[in-house]
């Protein structure tokens, strides 16, 4: 198919700073539609963070415009219009193909229809009920570009898409490419391997330490580079000095190596060295030709030899409505809609997570077996004892599995995603980062009120069972706060997974905060107490700092009232706000929760996820 005249793609003076370190230094280039664009350079070049900049996937200088839309103001619209296949393809790997294209389709808010078309139109039925790890190479390669064609995009971004491909598959993968051109595609892609180039490109950016040093028509950059091979003969011993002679007089570039006579730069199939050597009457045993194997020195190429196909940066993109009738559904679903799709994808994840379920399954253990043993205990009076046994039995247990659970569960949410290296294959959808925030939070909120659910409905049916007097309200309002307290934890727990770049790390930290506050923090308040000795006043609002205190504090209230068990600080609490206690200690635990959150989603949207 023809090019178009139009520019879809136009990048200016595009620089991008890793620290000190200039990764990309001004580059400017323009892509028209219908055309094949590679982005040519060894590693280092700069062609990946060119990529990862129109994407929006990094701050830069300088502007980008995809469809008339500006990547930097507006990067969720852009990514509508564009397809993206990395490098290194990082898919959530307990998926299947089939749950893959489900979930990707929905955040591109494309049919199931069109996702199983695809997977039958590229190949991929009979590996549908595969999980992604179990794939080839080549499969996975194949299953991301299906990914990048599901809303049927007009551009399409590659990094190295053959890179880690056997002969066979790189071979299938440029005849995809091929079709995929045929059919007006506009692909950009990054390489540096000449098959590629010779294969696809309509046009060559070469880039070199992050700045652009060549703009050339593939025919040009072929031609540029073949003529740069070696001609390697084989002669007889007595033949090759009189040959080297020769072809040395002839003002070829020529020498003796391994025992055989290579003529340097000369292009395929030229074979004047040949007929010079057979005119003169020397025999050739045996010729190769070699391709190059390194780049040109493109600063001893005349300039107006490496701009030969330099197309000027002009602001005539058209409109990115102009092009919402080439888009199969461009429109991602809303801001909610995506948080909904991440929030059930979060709780999938935590129900079949090893963690949740062995603590699920021990506090409810625990539950069960201590309302068991509480029983005798239900209905007498005085104290903590005489509130019942199950409800202590229930707080105490609650103060040490609650927040370890929610902690982990927080502090695994983001955190994961960037070990798998899956938040730059999310991120890469129209989507921002504050979606993925809301929907691990969502869907972790709902997976904690689960387990809360399930501990407290074991012991309400054996209260039940054993036909206990249990005021309902109370037990009702103990469960309400449990579940309080593990969201609140669980905000802490996502904070310290924005915060940080690895898994381990963050459940460690998290296991670290988990120590502090349920015994550091009691420990360290008593002991503070009594060291300076603090007036209660001070003593409570330092008991309120804590979530578990502050969550104690309020079951001990709605268990009978009676702060006196707490100490001076309960005492305090009790005259002080009186029968608002309850209130007081909730407000703690719910600006725990706003707070934490707040600053887990403040910082990754502004520097966690987009670096």
């Amino acid at each position: 198919m023809k090019t178009s005249s139009t520019p879809v793609v136009v990048v200016e003076a595009l620089t991008r700073r890793f620290g000190k370190n200039r990764a990309v230094k001004s580059v400017s280039f323009v892509v028209r539609a219908g055309e094949t664009v590679a982005l040519w350079g060894a590693n280092g070049a700069g062609k990946t963070t060119i990529l990862r900049c129109m994407l929006g996937l990094l701050r830069f200088e300088g502007a980008i415009r995809i469809l008339g839309v500006d990547v930097r103001r507006r990067s969720v619209q852009a990514r509508r219009f564009v397809g993206y296949v990395p490098q290194l393809i990082h898919l959530h790997p307990d998926l299947t193909v089939r749950e893959t294209l489900e979930f990707y389709a929905q955040i591109r808010n494309v049919s199931p229809e069109r996702a199983e078309s695809l997977l039958r139109e590229w190949g991929l039925e009979a590996h549908a009920e595969k999980p992604v790890h179990a794939l080839s190479g080549g499969l996975k390669q194949k299953l991301a570009l299906t990914l990048a064609l599901l809303s049927d995009p007009p551009i399409l971004l590659l990094d190295e898409p053959t890179a880690h491909l056997d002969a066979a598959a790189r071979a299938e993968w440029l005849e995809l490419l091929r079709r995929l051109k045929a059919e007006g595609k506009t692909l950009i892609f990054c390489t540096h391997q000449f098959p590629e180039v010779r294969a696809l490109a309509d046009r060559v950016i070469v880039l070199e330490n992050g700045e652009k040093a060549a703009e050339l028509t593939g025919e040009q950059f072929t031609r540029l580079w073949l003529r740069r091979g070696s001609l390697r003969l084989t002669l007889s011993p007595d033949d090759a000095p009189r040959a080297l002679q020769i072809l040395q007089h002839a003002h070829y570039d020529t020498e003796m190596a391994d025992g055989l006579l290579v003529v340097r730069h000369v292009e395929a199939k030229r074979i004047e060295p040949i007929r010079l050597l057979l005119d003169a009457g020397i025999e050739i045993l045996d010729y190769e030709w070699r391709a190059p194997i390194e780049s040109p020195d493109w600063n001893a190429v005349p300039e107006s030899e490496r701009y030969g196909a330099t197309v000027a940066v002009a602001d005539n993109t058209p409109p990115a409505a102009a092009e919402q009738d080439n888009v199969h559904k461009g429109e991602s679903q809303g801001f909610w809609g995506l948080v909904r799709l991440l929030a059930r994808k979060e709780i999938r994840d935590l129900r079949r997570n090893r963690w949740v379920l062995l603590l699920t399954g021990v506090f409810t253990g625990l539950s069960v077996l201590l309302t068991a043993f509480g029983l005798g205990g239900v209905g007498e009076t005085g104290g903590l004892v005489g509130f019942g046994r199950t409800f202590a039995s229930l707080l105490n247990l609650s103060l040490l599995i609650v927040p370890l659970m929610g902690l982990l569960v927080g502090a695994m949410s983001l955190a994961t995603e960037r070990d798998q290296q899956t938040l730059h294959t999310l991120l890469a959808q129209p989507m921002t980062p504050s979606v993925i925030v809301w929907g691990k939070f969502l869907g972790a909120v709902a997976v904690l009120a689960a387990a809360v659910l399930i501990g407290f409905g074991g012991s309400g049916l054996i209260l039940y069972a054993y036909g206990a007097d249990v005021p309902p309200r109370q037990f009702l309002t103990q469960m309400g706060l449990t579940m309080l307290l593990g969201w609140a934890c669980m905000a802490l727990g996502m904070l310290v997974s924005a915060l940080t770049r690895r898994a381990a790390t963050a459940i460690g930290l998290a296991l670290l905060l988990w120590l502090t506050l349920a015994f550091v923090s009691d420990l360290g308040i008593i002991g503070t107490a009594i060291a300076l000795r603090l007036r209660a006043q001070t003593l409570l609002w330092l008991t309120l700092a804590n979530p578990l205190q502050a969550f104690k504090i309020a079951v001990v209230q709605i268990m009978e009232g009676n702060l006196e068990a707490l100490g001076s600080a309960g005492l305090y609490a009790r005259d002080l706000f009186e029968d608002k206690v309850l209130y007081v200690c909730t407000g703690a635990l719910i600006g725990w929760l706003a707070a934490a959150f707040v600053l887990a989603l403040g910082y990754f949207t502004r520097k966690g996820a987009i670096e």
